[in-house]
């Protein structure tokens, strides 16, 4: 006798909704996704005074986009692992990083907003300040601060290492440490230009004095000495204008302009170089202070001063 078996098949047939999830991605769409931070070329002595500033960047503004489902995640500028070791670097330099005016620490992270619509947009401001600071250790009297560059900043959805990311790199090529102070001074320290003719200077006449900066090194300074380094002076003017055509505003109708010893002008608040510095003590250079008429202005008698501060650092 045969047995059969009966085999119920229930098959359970049922529609389960799916939701998708779409992490927003991150980018910078005006500077193709990561913005990069260059410190300049820069020799530091070792006797530079605490809390010296060595450079400061001019402020960036950069756009930020985030696009994807809306997930009312936190959009954040936070650190990197390299960027955190980096800052614990002792060596009585410390390099700041500042988001939206908030200096970033070992393990900052500043919010830029909350995705609440797609595409998320904001604007992100930043720059870099380096300073001298001896809580930060002794600068050494000689070798490489750190050459080539790294990640620094993911801008993403908060804790999202998955998604797409804006970055924020920093760069810090051939900083160097010297075993050399400079003193900087200069030949006549006040310069006296006389009497000058209303007529002469309508005419186009020039009225030019020379004046010389002596630069001082210290022993520690040599010609053996490297890597090498260059010294950059800056004529920065105090309180008092440029004209169009380059020279200082005098206020009068006049201009002060500057050149070196090959007639060159020397734009103010620019750096003039002298490049590897070499084993002689004095460093002296030349310079020719003009005045003169600027086109379009009227001449005012009388007396007449400018301030203008010359100062030197090292790359």
């Amino acid at each position: 006798m045969k047995k059969y078996w009966l085999l119920f098949f229930i098959v359970i047939s049922g529609y389960f909704p799916l939701t998708s999830v779409y992490a927003a991605n991150c980018s910078f769409p005006d500077l193709g996704g990561e913005y990069s931070v260059f410190i300049p070329q820069m020799a530091i002595p070792a006797d530079t005074p605490d809390g010296t500033l060595l450079y400061s960047s001019p402020k960036q503004n950069i756009k930020v986009v985030c696009d994807g489902t809306p997930t009312k995640n936190l959009i954040v500028a936070t650190v990197t692992s390299d960027f955190s070791e980096f800052l614990k670097i002792r060596n009585g330099i410390k390099v700041t990083l500042y988001i939206n005016d908030v200096p970033f620490s070992y393990a900052s992270t500043v919010t830029l907003g909350q995705m609440n619509t797609t595409p998320f947009q904001s604007t992100m401001s930043v720059r870099v300040e380096v300073k001298v600071d001896r809580s930060m250790g002794t600068i050494p009297p000689q070798g490489t601060y750190l050459s080539g560059g790294f990640q620094s900043v993911f801008v993403m959805p908060i804790a999202d290492y998955s998604a797409g990311r804006g970055v924020i790199s920093l760069y810090t090529p051939n900083i160097v440490f010297i075993p050399c102070s400079i003193d900087l001074s200069l030949v006549p320290d006040t310069i006296n230009f006389g009497q000058m003719q209303n007529r002469d200077l309508e005419s186009g006449k020039k009225y030019s004095k020379v004046f010389t900066t002596h630069i001082v090194k210290s022993k520690g300074c040599s010609s053996l000495l490297n890597p090498k380094f260059g010294i950059n002076i800056l004529f920065s003017p105090v309180g008092q204008s440029i004209n169009p055509d380059g020279s200082l505003n005098l206020n009068n109708g006049l201009g002060l302009s500057i050149s070196d010893e090959n007639g060159i002008k020397v734009p103010f608040n620019t750096e003039w170089q002298i490049e590897n510095v070499d084993k002689n003590s004095i460093l002296s250079n030349n310079f020719t202070a003009t005045v003169q008429k600027v086109a379009g202005q009227t001449i005012k008698n009388g007396d007449f001063s400018g301030d203008v501060v010359v100062e030197i650092n090292y790359f």
